[in-house]
């Protein structure tokens, strides 16, 4: 007992949960495995690698209402998702921040998230997929206009390859985008 809780005072988290686990029944030991999975989780949460981030917000959830477990889950998902915004790993960064959803500021950063998906899908000149996200977003930021451009865009391709049928709509859709009206 004395050695698992040295093992826990010095950081060692899988030394001390396997000698507590040896001990179950015996004292607080139940406490002290969850007190390990705390710290763990703690100074896991602190880390800027993805993989480290995802053990403590799993090891945080596991613990259910040990002390301010629950809170400490949703902040590190939050940080996760934050990284993970600004990696440019958008898909990551909207499953995080949806997940959270009232947490702090949280639906904004979802729909941030995914205005710079549809961003980085209109620099690709990935059109239809950038244009539904764009659409999804309705009023967010200049949203409506960058799903114009993707109409546009798409349009004009239509156009350009002799597709009346697709292109009509698609610059109808394109509204005043550039010289969109002009086109047809």
């Amino acid at each position: 007992y004395a050695q698992a809780s040295s093992l826990l005072g010095s950081g060692q988290y899988e030394q001390a949960r396997t000698a507590l686990k040896a001990l179950q029944g015996y004292g607080n030991t139940a406490t002290l495995l969850q007190e390990c999975d705390y710290r763990q989780a703690t100074d896991l949460a602190a880390s800027a690698a993805d993989a480290d981030l995802a053990r403590a917000v799993t090891l945080f959830e596991g613990l259910g209402d040990y002390q301010d477990s629950a809170a400490q889950a949703q902040a590190a998902r939050y940080r996760a998702g934050t990284l993970a915004l600004d990696a440019g790993r958008y898909d990551a960064a909207a499953a995080d921040f949806q997940s959270l959803g009232d947490y702090s500021d949280s639906r904004d950063q979802f729909r941030e998230a995914q205005y710079r998906q549809a961003d980085s899908m209109a620099q690709n000149e990935s059109y239809v997929a950038a244009r539904i996200l764009f659409a999804d977003l309705g009023d967010y930021r200049d949203a409506a206009a960058r799903k114009a451009e993707c109409s546009y865009a798409l349009g004009a391709a239509a156009l350009a390859s002799g597709d009346y049928e697709t292109a009509v709509p698609q610059l109808s859709d394109a509204g005043q985008a550039q010289d969109a009206p002009a086109l047809y």
